[in-house]
C-alpha cells in the first residue's frame, strides 16, 4: 500500500485484519489519509488509502463522508466538489464455497447495491476482493495446470443482477493472478 500510494491517487485494502490500534500504528506517506473499516484481526477488514492532493479537489470530507454499511466488509467515502461527485467502495466478500458463504456474499452485494447511488447522482467506484470466479481458465492447479474455475457462476449472476446492470457499470479485466496457495492460483 505504501508504494501504490506515491504513484496513485487512491488504493483500496481488501483482508487487512485491521483493528484500531493496527491502524493507528501503521506509519503512512506524509500527505495521505486513511479510511478503515476494521472486522476482526483474524479476518476481513477494508481500508481507502488518499493522497490529500486528491482530497483537496472536493469539499472537505465529513464522518458521515466514511459509511460502513458492513463493517470490515464494505465500506464507502462520499465525495462532494465543485466539479462533481464520487464515491469510492471498499470490499472484502466472504471466501469459502459452502451455502452460507454464498449467501453472506449475496448479502455483500444487496448492501453494495443499496450504497451504490444513481449515476447521475454520482461517479462510484467499486474496488473489492470478491472471492470468487467465474472464467474456466481464472483458477488453476499448480501441480498439472489444469483449470478449475467456473465453479462460481451464480455468485457473478447475482453481482451483475444487483450491480453492474442496475448501475450500468463496466468491469475491468484483472489480467494477472493475485492469489495463490498450496494447491491453485487465481484471478
Amino acid at each position: 500500500t505504501r508504494k501504490l500510494i506515491l504513484t496513485h491517487d487512491f488504493v483500496g485494502a481488501a483482508e487487512t485484519h485491521s483493528l484500531t490500534g493496527s491502524a493507528a500504528a501503521l506509519l503512512l506517506p506524509p500527505g495521505v489519509t486513511a479510511f478503515w473499516s476494521h472486522a476482526t484481526n483474524a479476518q476481513a477488514g477494508v481500508a481507502l488509502f488518499l493522497k490529500n492532493s486528491f482530497l483537496q479537489q472536493f469539499n472537505p470530507h465529513t464522518p458521515q463522508s466514511w459509511q460502513e454499511p458492513e463493517p470490515g466488509r464494505l465500506a464507502y467515502l462520499q465525495l462532494d466538489g465543485p466539479n462533481g461527485a464520487l464515491r469510492i467502495q471498499v470490499g472484502y466478500l466472504q471466501t469459502g464455497t459452502n451455502k452460507l458463504d454464498y449467501e453472506a456474499r449475496c448479502g455483500t452485494r444487496s448492501r453494495m447495491q443499496a450504497a451504490t447511488p444513481p449515476r447521475h447522482h454520482s461517479l462510484t467506484v467499486i474496488m473489492a476482493d470478491f472471492n470468487y470466479v467465474t472464467n474456466d481458465l481464472d483458477r488453476w492447479d499448480i501441480a498439472t495446470g489444469a483449470a478449475r474455475g467456473n465453479k462460481d457462476a451464480r455468485d457473478e449472476q447475482d453481482f451483475h443482477l444487483k450491480v453492474t446492470q442496475p448501475h450500468g457499470f463496466t468491469q475491468l479485466c484483472q489480467g494477472q493472478p493475485t492469489h495463490s496457495n498450496a494447491g491453485t492460483r487465481s484471478k
